[in-house]
């Protein structure tokens, strides 16, 4: 099954910057980096005068997220990614692309799946 990841982003495009906040970012770019997929969805929830982030956590888990990273996370979506079994990776420099991200993704996946192939 794939590790799908979820990023957070200014914009729908591969040079936009990654979104300095997870539950009001304009867009979720989803990944799967052994399959080399990647689609940008729009973020439904950011408008919401409450409940954006548990609304959102619930979009990521149903779409088989595991791994979200972003520039910030609030409190309660800690505690609400931890029940859904979802890891959070925080990105402070808000100055990386969507595709600087998705590369280091790729090549950690890659030099994982190396590795695991060289210890059964």
């Amino acid at each position: 099954m794939a590790m799908i990841t979820a990023i957070t982003a200014e914009g729908n495009t591969m040079s936009s910057r990654i979104a300095g906040t997870f539950a009001r970012c304009a867009w979720f770019v989803l990944v799967d980096p052994a399959g080399g997929h990647v689609a940008f969805h729009e973020n439904p929830f950011r408008q919401l005068p409450e409940q954006a982030g548990v609304s959102a956590v619930a979009f990521l888990a149903e779409k088989g997220v595991k791994k979200i990273i972003s520039g910030e996370f609030g409190d309660r979506i800690r505690n609400l990614t931890e029940e859904h079994h979802i890891q959070l990776v925080v990105i402070t420099d808000t100055n990386k692309t969507i595709g600087e991200i998705i590369d280091l993704l790729t090549s950690t996946f890659k030099k994982e799946a190396s590795q695991t192939d060289d210890h059964p």
